[in-house]
């Protein structure tokens, strides 16, 4: 019986995916994507290879205390503009 092993390897933004990698996962992104790191992950989906996405358009805190006097709680909900809207667009997804 062959042995089959799970590696993972963190690849930040900016930088070629690895041909070594056989599924690429994104998780929660927080900020736009670059051109380049949108057209990597583009070129990857185009070589036949998975791709995951978990995103979230709001970061929501929920009763967090504030750091300073007179540590009160509080609640925020702000929005992460991500730009992948368009991006999965093409391939058919919406992102609600």
């Amino acid at each position: 019986m062959k042995e089959t092993w799970a590696i993972s390897m963190k690849v930040e933004a900016g930088s070629i995916v690895p041909n070594e990698v056989d599924a690429l996962v994104i998780y929660g992104p927080r900020r736009p994507f670059q051109d380049i790191d949108l057209y990597d992950v583009d070129q990857f989906m185009l070589s036949g290879k998975p791709v995951v996405l978990f995103v979230n358009n709001y970061t929501v805190a929920v009763n967090q205390w504030d750091p300073k006097p007179p540590y009160d709680l509080h609640s925020t909900i702000e929005s992460t503009d991500t730009n992948l809207g368009p991006f999965l667009a093409h391939f058919g997804v919406k992102n609600n």
